[in-house]
């Protein structure tokens, strides 16, 4: 699951398909070699981006040919206890868990207990908008059921046990955001009702079945569920940075988290996850293929999302992962099929920045393939750049260019909502802005950029949507 927190969020609204475009072939590769120099620049980027952040630790590992080439962690698991992170701390990997989920999913549909294209309804009779939405579409997130983690007191109450029942309550009453298979938009929702379903065909709760049936399949000895933390030696402590100092953060019920998000491991054991999924001890080959498969909309156009998987380019280059976090940690799980490579990042802070880390890691390591991307996108980045600044300028001023902006986007940002992000931003001044990078979503490119105030410090991140181009959302994090 993805929760993130800000001075203002703008996010998440409605966006249309983004066409993934085949990367660009990559060179040959020579085995991966970390010598000291990349490791020493290694290190330091890893430090740097764990200070800004604000996080107290980190485990990294980087994987070459299905072998783990380089493990290293940083900082404290428990600043309260002064216990440091070590190679085998266990984190909370929030939605890294949908593509657990996901192959479970397909583990039922491959022995016929499950079938991908029937409604809900088939399964879980009383769920809202059962009748309209499928197994594949909450799998892709293009079902259109709204997200339970945007409802209001989330955060609050996400720490007291809830049912299912009472969880789905909270969209209940609410439309599906667009007709099933025309859009994506992401929906742990949807997670939590596949959840459901796999308990409701197997008898089993969705957190024995995992274990029974996909941690030991792949000899995840050191993975457990948000319910057994306690039970865990080398378990990581949450954070978050809020009031110019980093608290322990609120915890979070599995009862929330469960099938979008309530899995506890460790890079050794994830890279175990990795391996057995690729090579078909968890299903089979043609089930992996649906799992890395960007999905079509109804209209033919292909985003970046398979089941549980993000698949795009990173640097031109071709890319499959996921990330995810909960109330107090950050990780991401991302592999290069051109280089051979993967790079696993777990944090133990809300805002850790595991996938900054992953692309700055990835960088160190390929250093021609970064300067030769960074070489084509200067001119798009600098035409970017100007709209973005103007864009950012007039709303900033509360008079924002609604031409720039996708209609849902511009349904979502409401004139009292600019008037507010203008009375804000009036106290801080203006912003010396220096861009940090892109990322390509499934739902259209993402461009980071630092904002200094005389006073303040914070990211600014804008999407695009991939068709029309247009601004379809804006997040401004204070970096505190």
């Amino acid at each position: 699951m993805r929760i993130r927190s800000g001075l203002i969020v703008v996010m998440t609204f409605l966006v249309a398909p983004l066409s993934v475009q085949a990367a660009a072939a990559a060179p040959p590769q020579a085995p991966l070699r970390i010598d000291a120099a990349v490791r020493a620049k290694i290190d330091a980027d890893v430090q740097a981006l764990l200070t800004s952040s604000h996080s107290q630790g980190a485990t990294i590992a980087i994987v070459a040919g299905g072998k783990m080439v380089y493990t290293r962690a940083y900082g404290l698991r428990d600043a309260e206890k002064s216990l440091p992170a070590d190679t085998g701390t266990h984190y909370e990997i929030g939605s890294i868990t949908k593509q657990f989920t996901a192959a479970a999913t397909l583990q039922l549909k491959e022995a016929g207990k499950v079938d991908l294209d029937a409604p809900v309804a088939t399964y879980l009779p009383k769920v809202p908008h059962a009748g309209e939405i499928t197994i594949r579409q909450l799998l892709t997130h293009t079902s259109g059921m709204p997200e339970f983690v945007n409802t209001p007191g989330f955060e609050t109450l996400a720490g007291t046990p809830v049912t299912f029942d009472q969880l789905i309550a909270r969209v209940a009453n609410k439309p599906l955001d667009f007709k099933p298979g025309t859009r994506w938009s992401y929906s742990s929702t949807g997670y939590i009702i596949l959840g459901r379903i796999i308990e409701v065909v197997t008898g089993q709760s969705w957190e024995d079945y995992v274990k029974q049936n996909l941690f030991v399949r792949a000899g995840m000895i050191d993975s457990a569920t948000i319910a057994q933390e306690n039970q865990l030696a080398d378990m990581a402590r949450g954070y978050e940075y809020a009031n110019g100092k980093t608290v322990p953060s609120k915890p979070i019920d599995e009862s929330w988290a469960s099938s979008a998000g309530g899995i506890v491991t460790t890079v050794a054991d994830l890279q175990k996850w990795n391996q057995a999924l690729s090579s078909g001890r968890i299903i089979s080959a043609a089930g992996y293929q649906s799992l890395t498969t960007p999905v079509r909309l109804a209209n033919g156009s292909s985003i970046g999302y398979g089941f549980g998987m993000k698949v795009d380019t990173f640097e031109g280059q071709p890319r499959i992962w996921h990330d995810g976090n909960t109330l107090g940690f950050d990780g991401s799980n991302q592999f290069f099929p051109n280089q051979g490579v993967r790079i696993i990042v777990l944090t133990n802070a809300v805002d850790g920045g595991s996938d900054e880390i992953v692309s700055r890691v990835y960088n160190d390591l390929f250093p021609a393939i970064a300067a030769a991307a960074i070489k084509s996108d200067e001119q798009e980045v600098k035409a970017v750049t100007a709209r973005v600044e103007a864009f950012a300028a007039g709303l900033f001023a509360g008079h924002v260019d609604r031409s720039q902006m996708t209609d849902a986007f511009n349904e979502g940002l409401t004139d009292k909502t600019v008037a507010s992000i203008a009375s804000q931003m009036a106290s801080l001044g203006t912003p010396a802005w220096t861009y940090q990078s892109r990322a390509d979503q499934p739902d259209g490119p993402g461009y980071t950029y630092l904002l200094k105030f005389p006073k303040l410090t914070a990211k600014l991140i804008i999407q695009l949507d991939g068709a029309s181009k247009k601004f379809s959302s804006l997040a401004i994090v204070p970096q505190r």
